[in-house]
């Protein structure tokens, strides 16, 4: 009988348009639960099932988080306008003063010889994804790729997801641009303890 619920919970939970994300959330209680009241066997399987579901939760942020990296490095201003948090696009002016902003800022590396070559988004666990009020948040780490002068360097920093809509879609801030006084002009809801990630420099890479 327990086997039957742990198959029509995970059914309807999906069913009623509860994105992956908060499934994981779901079964990590309800798995807790299990453990203290079932046997062990059944605990394995759920284990394995809240797995599958965690590996497929990753992917939408991962998706959309290196959708937003490959726009920059392309510089598809479109895709970048629309894949950052909406109040960094707002209070820049909106979209087409947002454009002007990244154009420019990619015109000056240009002019210095700097060329975005990639950026990937490294190891992620889906357990730093967090609740904060009606929003979930996110620190991704990332890899940027670039060539200078014929040489390649590397370094390493990182964005804030944020889903409005329980992970089934993201947008970003690159987090490299900020403190903590001034990322909260345009996310008010961070705790004042939230920590940015210190920024890795830039560093040759050598074959």
């Amino acid at each position: 009988m327990i086997y039957g619920f742990s198959v029509n919970f995970l059914l309807n939970v999906l069913g009623k348009g509860i994105t992956l994300v908060r499934t994981v959330f779901i079964l990590r209680t309800v798995t807790k639960y299990i453990f203290k009241y079932y046997d062990m066997k059944f605990y394995t399987t759920l284990v394995l099932l809240f797995s599958f579901f965690i590996g497929n939760a990753q992917i939408e942020i991962f998706g959309d988080a290196q959708a937003y990296l490959e726009a920059f490095v392309i510089q598809d201003f479109d895709t970048l306008s629309t894949m950052t948090y909406d109040n960094v696009v707002e209070l820049a002016g909106g979209r087409d003063y947002f454009v002007a902003d990244q154009k420019a800022e990619f015109k000056q590396s240009n002019t210095q010889g700097l060329t975005y070559v990639s950026a990937n988004i490294m190891e992620f666990d889906i357990e730093d994804i967090y609740t904060v009020g009606e929003e979930l948040h996110a620190v991704i780490p990332h890899d940027v790729i670039i060539t200078v002068d014929d040489k390649k360097y590397r370094s390493i920093s990182y964005l804030l997801g944020i889903s409005t809509n329980e992970g089934d879609k993201w947008k970003f801030i690159n987090l490299k641009k900020y403190n903590l006084a001034s990322l909260k002009l345009y996310v008010p809801s961070l705790p004042d303890s939230f920590n940015i990630p210190e920024t890795v420099p830039f560093a040759e890479l050598r074959d």
